[in-house]
């Protein structure tokens, strides 16, 4: 949805980088140093960090890098990614989605399975249950994304939007 209304915010100064829709997915996954992905980058993918940082710097107004990948992202990854982001940034700040693991696990599986994963929701459940190191629990320990991502911020620069139910009122 960010991708799709990129021309709209810009108009109302925020701007959502890349020329491609899977341009903050390659952004990420080469700041935060993703060896199986960056593998199967072609050279301009390799740059699209560098690329995206560069438009933040020129832009003047916010900018949003967005994708579930950042809270993936090591330890050791997350200081030189916000070490660039405050080069070309006056202000930093981390937002993090949150909602129940009843719609989250489902979401995560389809994920697996658009970037390949042959395995089943059956099978990716069970893996879950069986394994408190699975991939997917690494992401959702939000205390843990939050103090991996948030601890060089002020606290006021931290948010977290908890998303509720469908049909729920939107409200601030």
């Amino acid at each position: 949805a960010w991708y799709q209304h990129r021309p709209e915010m810009a108009e109302r100064g925020l701007l959502y980088p890349g020329a491609a829709r899977g341009d903050q997915f390659q952004a990420c996954a080469v700041a935060a140093g993703k060896k199986a992905i960056i593998g199967q980058l072609r050279p301009e993918g390799l740059r699209t960090w560098d690329r995206l940082t560069r438009d933040i710097a020129r832009w003047d107004g916010d900018a949003l890098l967005s994708s579930e990948h950042y809270a993936l992202g090591r330890t050791s990854a997350v200081a030189p990614i916000m070490e660039r982001l405050h080069e070309v940034a006056d202000e930093v700040h981390l937002i993090a989605g949150a909602r129940d693991l009843a719609r989250q696990i489902p979401a995560d599986w389809q994920q697996t399975v658009k970037q390949g994963s042959c395995a089943t929701f059956d099978e990716f459940w069970r893996n879950l249950a069986e394994n408190e190191r699975a991939t997917c629990w690494l992401h959702q320990d939000m205390p843990k994304v939050l103090q991996r991502w948030g601890s060089s911020l002020p606290r006021d620069r931290v948010h977290v939007v908890v998303h509720g139910r469908p049909g729920t009122p939107h409200q601030r």
